[in-house]
C-alpha cells in the first residue's frame, strides 16, 4: 500500500489526462463529453486542483434505464468527477482490492466479464462431471439489493488500509456521496470497484476454507458445486451467515439447491445435462426483446452500421447457446423486413453510402 504513493503522485497530471480521455470513449455523442474533451488540457489542471484541495463531488444526475428486462436506477456523476474517480480506481482501489479477489470473480475487471464467468462455470461443471458424474448438487445464489443495501461503514472501514490520509479522505467522500445512509450509487465507478471487492472475505472463505472447487460468481450471481458426501444445506447456511457478516443479504427466493441431473439457471442461462452433454438455453425474454428491437430498427431512421452492430451482438448471444431455431427465426425476420441478410456487412455499408449521397444531394438542391 505504501507503494501507491502520496496524493500528489496519484493525481499527477499525465495519468489524469489519460484517464480523462478514457472517460470520453463511447460517449462522444454527448455535448458534455465534447466540451470536456475540447478543453481537456485546462480541465485536467482544474480537476487536479479540486482533487488535492478538499475534494467534494458534484451532484449526481439520477435517471432510470431498462436493461435486460429490468428497470435500474442510475446515479451518474459529472464528467469532471469521473476523471478524478477513474484515477482513484486505477491507482488506489484496484491495487488494494485485486490481490484479495479470487480468480473466478469475473465482473468489471480487465480481461474478464460475463462471458468469462460463463466459461468458468462450464469448466467447473465439466471437472465436476469427470470426477463425480451426475452425483452432487449445484447451489445458485443471488443477493438482495446488492448496491442499494450496501453497508457504507464496512466499506469506509476498509479504507483505513490506505496509508495516505488525503487519499483516504477522497475515497471516504466518494463513498458518502450517495443518497441516504446506506447503499452506493450504481453509475459511479468507485462504487463498482467497492462492490466487486466487498464479498472477497466470503469468496476466500468458501473457496479456501470450505475447499469448494466449483465456486465463482459474476457480481452478485453465485454458483457453488457441492460434491457428494457433503451437505449442501449446511454449505448454503454457511454462505448466508458469512454474507450477513459483511452486511450482505442473500435473496432466499433466488437461492436454490439443485441436483446436478436437473436443469439450473445462472445469469439467466439455463443448463441441463442431457445424454452426456451440457445443453444451454438462453433466456426466452431475450428472444422476445430481440424481435421487438429488429422491428423497431425497420421503423426508425438509424445508420445501417449501427443496426449491423446491434443485430450482430444480439445473434452472438444465441451463438453460445443451443437455441439455433431462435437464431434462425431472427435472421428470417430481419430478411423479411430489410430485404437482405443481416450477415452481409457490405450491403449495410452500401446502403449507408447511398443514404449519405442522397442527403448531400438534398442539401445541395436546397442551397441552389
Amino acid at each position: 500500500m505504501e507503494s501507491i504513493g502520496t496524493a500528489e503522485e496519484v493525481f499527477n497530471y499525465r495519468d489524469m489526462f489519460l484517464n480523462g480521455e478514457k472517460c470520453c470513449r463511447g460517449v462522444m455523442w454527448k455535448q458534455s463529453a465534447q466540451n470536456f474533451h475540447r478543453h481537456l488540457f485546462s480541465r485536467t489542471a482544474v480537476n487536479r486542483k479540486r482533487a488535492l484541495n478538499n475534494y467534494k463531488p458534484r451532484r449526481l444526475v439520477s435517471f432510470k434505464i431498462h436493461e435486460r428486462g429490468k428497470v435500474r436506477p442510475i446515479d451518474a456523476p459529472h464528467i469532471d468527477d469521473r476523471q478524478i474517480q477513474k484515477t482513484l480506481c486505477r491507482k488506489v482501489l484496484l491495487p488494494m482490492y485485486k490481490p484479495r479477489m479470487i480468480y473466478d470473480n469475473g465482473a468489471s475487471l480487465e480481461g474478464k466479464g460475463l462471458e468469462f464467468s460463463q466459461r468458468q462455470l462450464d469448466k467447473a461443471l465439466r471437472n465436476h462431471i469427470k470426477q463425480y458424474g451426475l452425483a452432487g448438487w449445484v447451489i445458485t445464489a443471488d443477493f438482495k439489493g446488492f448496491f442499494p443495501n450496501a453497508d457504507r461503514d464496512i466499506i469506509i472501514k476498509r479504507h483505513g488500509e490506505i496509508p495516505n490520509p488525503k487519499l483516504r479522505e477522497i475515497a471516504d467522500t466518494i463513498t458518502r456521496s450517495g443518497k441516504g445512509d446506506r447503499g452506493l450509487p450504481l453509475g459511479v465507478e468507485p462504487s463498482q470497484m467497492e462492490m466487486i471487492a466487498l464479498p472477497s472475505p466470503l469468496d476466500n472463505y468458501m473457496a479456501c476454507q470450505m475447499q469448494l472447487k466449483g465456486f465463482g460468481h459474476y457480481m452478485d450471481d453465485y454458483h457453488i458445486f457441492v460434491p457428494p458426501g457433503r451437505d449442501p444445506e449446511e454449505i448454503m447456511q454457511t454462505f448466508i451467515r458469512k454474507a450477513s457478516e459483511l452486511g450482505i443479504t442473500v435473496s432466499m427466493n433466488k437461492t436454490k439447491i439443485t441436483p446436478l441431473g436437473e436443469a439450473f439457471r445462472y445469469c439467466k442461462m439455463k443448463r441441463q445435462i442431457i445424454g452426456g452433454r451440457v445443453v444451454k438455453n438462453g433466456c426466452r425474454n431475450s428472444y422476445i426483446r430481440a424481435r421487438r428491437k429488429i422491428k423497431m430498427f425497420a421503423r426508425t431512421e438509424m445508420s445501417y452500421e449501427d443496426i449491423y452492430t446491434s443485430v450482430t451482438s444480439t445473434l452472438s448471444y444465441f451463438d453460445k447457446t443451443n437455441n439455433h431455431n431462435s437464431q434462425l427465426r431472427l435472421k428470417q425476420l430481419f430478411f423479411s423486413l430489410f430485404g437482405f441478410s443481416c450477415e452481409n456487412i457490405e450491403e449495410f455499408r452500401r446502403r449507408d453510402a447511398i443514404r449519405m449521397s442522397s442527403e448531400i444531394q438534398e442539401k445541395g438542391s436546397v442551397r441552389t
